[in-house]
């Protein structure tokens, strides 16, 4: 509205009012300041909001990675140097690397940092540091309580062992591992996992999350719980279990995911959920059985029990490009 407008409209309210010309004046001045200061409140916010970088710059990446049993095993010291190869190509700012293993195998992934970092171009302004944990210690400080997890979702079958190794369920205990005061958010990343930009644009995931959510994964883009979910897509009444998206629960995919350490510390809802006794009731609610894909059975049933706890990422932060059930497993469309 221009200011002749808004003048005549205020000299109307003014005269309602009060007849008096100094009353008149004075309620013309209170309203012509209320409304300044409205449009200067509004031009501060605005201001703000345009000068406000898209992650802070300052503000340190934690990057979680478990990475085990690397000294005779080629392939996976070639994953991670991949990973971090496309993560310096794109990263900004300041990083960090936790890195969780037997000693050998995060010795050698601190050197595999290192000698990457020094012979990949990268932005100036990018630093990367790096802190290890021996999955000794942190089984005897935790394995009391993802023991009962690991029992529950392990797979008998001998192609699947990889995931049963203990410290794939420690990310569900991770506020008692790592320091709050210093971190109190980190994204968990698999080795094999490429970046095809600035992980600083992940970490932007984290301004998405609710007072209640502790997790953000990627949805699942093969039919893994199609079948799974057979039963309990009648049993439990919901015909979106272990269905495509967009309107169905495809599952999340462990490769990547978001993790509040600050919400998981303080919710007694998820240490409730995360309880033996409760996970055996959900696993039977959903007829969830022969787990096979370690962490990521967890989160997928979970997510089933209690959205609230979730974050959906974008699909495109984790593109997954096995197709082994998509070429086994014939399911309708949306």
């Amino acid at each position: 509205m221009d200011a002749p407008h808004l003048d005549a409209l205020l000299s109307i309210r003014a005269t309602h009012l009060c007849h008096d010309k100094v009353c008149r004046r004075r309620v013309r001045i209170l309203l012509w300041v209320s409304a300044l200061a409205i449009i200067l409140y509004c031009s501060i916010l605005q201001e703000q909001e345009q000068s406000r970088k898209p992650v802070g710059q300052h503000e340190t990446v934690h990057i979680l990675m478990f990475f085990a049993k690397a000294e005779k095993n080629d392939q996976l010291q070639q994953q991670l140097r991949a990973n971090i190869r496309s993560l310096v190509k794109h990263a900004t700012g300041r990083i960090k690397y936790h890195f969780l293993g037997d000693a050998n195998s995060t010795r050698i992934a601190a050197d595999i940092l290192e000698n990457v970092f020094d012979t990949i171009p990268h932005g100036e302004d990018l630093v990367i540091q790096v802190q290890t944990y021996e999955v000794e210690s942190v089984v005897a400080k935790v394995g009391h309580d993802v023991w009962p997890i690991q029992q529950l979702f392990k797979s008998y079958r001998k192609k699947y062992n990889l995931f049963n190794d203990i410290f794939y369920f420690i990310p569900f205990a991770l506020h008692k591992v790592i320091d709050l005061s210093e971190v109190d958010r980190i994204i968990k990343v698999d080795a094999d996992m490429r970046l095809m930009n600035d992980i600083r644009k992940l970490w932007r995931e984290f301004d998405e999350f609710k007072e209640e959510t502790i997790f953000a994964l990627a949805q699942e883009q093969q039919p893994v719980y199609y079948q799974r979910f057979a039963k309990a897509r009648e049993a439990v009444g919901d015909d979106r279990l272990g269905m495509p998206p967009p309107s169905g629960k495809p599952g999340y995919n462990g490769g990547l995911y978001l993790i509040n350490l600050d919400h998981m510390s303080k919710s007694k809802k998820y240490q409730a959920a995360v309880s033996e006794r409760n996970l055996r009731y959900i696993m039977r609610k959903y007829y969830f059985t022969k787990s096979h894909l370690g962490d990521q059975e967890v989160v997928t049933i979970l997510g089933m029990e209690y959205p609230e706890l979730f974050h959906t990422l974008p699909c495109t932060w984790n593109r997954q490009l096995c197709r082994k059930y998509a070429r086994s497993i014939t399911m309708p469309s949306a």
